[in-house]
C-alpha cells in the first residue's frame, strides 16, 4: 500500500484518490496547478503566424475569384463581339431583301438602293438618338451634386431667388433633348 492511501489497481481504474471528491476529474499523478504557460513572444508569434495564414488563404482565394471573373468576362466579350457579328449579317440580311423586294416590283435598282440606304440611316439616327439620352446619365450627376455640397451649407434655391442677381441652382444638370426627372423627395 502506498503513503497516499491509493493502491497501483485504483490509480489504473481511474478511481480518485481519498480525498478527492467522485467525478472530480483529479487522477493520482496529476496536479492542480494550471499548465505552464507560453512566454507572450511565442504567443504573439504564434498569433502572427496564424494571421499571415488566414491572409495568405484569402488573398489565393481572391486571385483565384479575380482570374476566374477575368475570365467569364473574355467570355461575355467575345460572344458580344460574336451577336453583334451576326447581328451585322442579319442586317445586311434584311437590306438585301428590302432590296430585292424593291426590284421584284418594278422599281429601278438606284432607287431601291436609295431606299435601303434611306432605312440604314433612319435605324443609325435611332440609334444615335438612343445613346445621346443614355449619355445624360454618364456623369455621375448625383455624386457630383453630393461632392460639390459637401463642407457648404446649401440655403436652397429659396434664399438664392431672394438675392437679386442670382440664379437658384438647377437640381439636376440641365440636357435639352433629355426628358426631364423630378426630383427625389
Amino acid at each position: 500500500m502506498s503513503t497516499t492511501g491509493t493502491s497501483p489497481d485504483s490509480a489504473a481504474a481511474g478511481v480518485p484518490p481519498p480525498g478527492h471528491p467522485p467525478g472530480s476529474g483529479a487522477l493520482p499523478g496529476s496536479s492542480d496547478e494550471p499548465p505552464a504557460t507560453l512566454p507572450i513572444g511565442a504567443l504573439l508569434n504564434a498569433l502572427a503566424q496564424e494571421v499571415s495564414h488566414g491572409l495568405q488563404e484569402r488573398l489565393h482565394l481572391i486571385v483565384l475569384e479575380a482570374r476566374q471573373v477575368g475570365l467569364r468576362a473574355t467570355q461575355m466579350i467575345l460572344l458580344a463581339v460574336l451577336a453583334a457579328l451576326m447581328a451585322c449579317s442579319a442586317w445586311a440580311t434584311v437590306l438585301v431583301a428590302i432590296y430585292m423586294a424593291c426590284t421584284t416590283h418594278g422599281v429601278s435598282w438606284p432607287v431601291a438602293l436609295l431606299i435601303v440606304l434611306f432605312v440604314n440611316v433612319a435605324a443609325a439616327a435611332a440609334a444615335v438618338r438612343v445613346a445621346y439620352r443614355l449619355n445624360s446619365q454618364l456623369g455621375f450627376p448625383a455624386t457630383l451634386r453630393m461632392l460639390t455640397h459637401i463642407g457648404h451649407s446649401h440655403p436652397g434655391p429659396e434664399a438664392a431667388a431672394e438675392r437679386p442677381g442670382v440664379t437658384p441652382p438647377t437640381p439636376y444638370p440641365v440636357n435639352p433633348t433629355a426628358p426631364r426627372a423630378s426630383p427625389p423627395a
